[in-house]
């Protein structure tokens, strides 16, 4: 095994055919593994620590996840030079406005900064009618909304009840965004991840494993996106 080490970070090499691995050092308690969107391994681990047994033990859950994010890259082939929007693809056409034209499968817009503008619009109007109505069955108060993109996680909720949403939420199906808004506002009652707290979702979303899953598929597509990526830089 080799390394080349950079500022904290090293690129090791493990032989027998596995990709290199990506190892951040930073001064955490445990041992984090991650199958990025592009099949690279990244591991974060305390400094000194020695990474090698820890790779031997989960190399095989990191192919099973490398296989995954592929084959979930096949399945959306082609699909990284358009619109991602509601978990359909959608082809951008300058014009006038921001209209979403669904019979024609077209996007219009004016410019890049202009449709992400349009899309933060659409995406609080379309989240704000489903947390006031989750809201409602779960009796909770959450506080205001926030969006913008963010590059590790679809929401979160803070413990004021902030829910802070992801731009990027506007390209999964409106489905997986009612199991986001549950996600979030299960957190006002069970702050932890949790057996109450998984019980609590499962009572008003239960088939939140599918959702999960759909989520990390979509996570592995708009990050390849490139029309995604272009309004992450914006």
């Amino acid at each position: 095994m080799s390394s080349n080490h950079d500022s904290g970070e090293e690129i090791r090499t493990t032989g027998s055919g596995f990709p290199a691995v990506r190892v951040v050092r930073k001064d955490v308690r445990r041992v984090s593994i991650r199958v990025l969107s592009d099949g690279t391994v990244r591991i974060t681990a305390p400094p000194e620590f020695d990474i090698g047994p820890v790779i031997d033990r989960h190399r095989d859950w990191i192919v099973r996840q490398q296989a995954r994010v592929s084959a979930c890259a096949a399945e959306h082939g082609g699909s990284e030079h358009v619109m991602l929007l509601h978990g359909r693809p959608y082809h951008l056409v300058p014009g006038p406005g921001c209209l979403v034209d669904e019979m024609a499968g077209e996007v219009r817009y004016t410019s890049p900064l202009t449709l992400k503008k349009a899309l933060i619009s659409w995406l609080r109007e379309d989240l704000s009618g489903r947390i006031a109505r989750h809201a409602a069955l779960m009796d909770v108060s959450p506080g205001r909304l926030s969006i913008r993109m963010q590059r590790t996680r679809w929401a979160s909720c803070s413990a004021r009840g902030t829910i802070s949403a992801n731009l990027r939420l506007m390209a999964v199906p409106p489905a997986l965004r009612d199991y986001i808004v549950v996600h979030e506002l299960a957190h006002l009652i069970e702050p932890n991840h949790s057996a109450r707290y998984w019980r609590l979702v499962t009572a008003f979303y239960p088939d939140f494993a599918d959702a999960e899953l759909e989520l990390k598929k979509y996570w592995v597509v708009v990050e390849r996106n490139v029309i995604w990526k272009q309004i992450q830089e914006l």
